[in-house]
């Protein structure tokens, strides 16, 4: 998508601290629903309507939804727990696994064990 140049290497160093959502909206009348920047080295990208947030949030999950790999070691031995692993068919099991067993309504299932 398009969005506003920063340096070559760098990207843009100037993206106000306080308040930068005011920057976000004037770049989105300016580039678009989706605005692009890169901040050393690593990439944003700002969604500026509801439409476009409903769009590639909600109906391409599949395709958008997962997380980034902090570390050498997430890729090297895999080290995943739920809130780290990446979105696939595994973290799907496992996340209905969790919300089955520790749900609120869940919870009486347990009190037997609990007294």
């Amino acid at each position: 998508p398009p969005g506003p140049r920063g340096y070559w290497i760098l990207g843009l160093i100037k993206i106000p601290m306080i308040k930068p959502w005011i920057t976000y909206v004037k770049w989105g009348k300016e580039y678009g629903d989706l605005v692009h920047f890169t901040r050393l080295g690593r990439h944003y990208l700002v969604i500026n309507s509801l439409e476009a947030a409903n769009e590639i949030l909600e109906r391409q999950a599949q395709l958008t939804s997962d997380r980034p790999v902090h570390t050498e070691l997430d890729r090297m031995f895999s080290l995943h727990f739920l809130g780290t692993a990446p979105y696939d068919d595994e973290w799907r099991a496992y996340r209905k696994l969790m919300h089955q067993n520790f749900r609120a309504a869940a919870s009486i299932d347990y009190r037997p064990i609990e007294i």
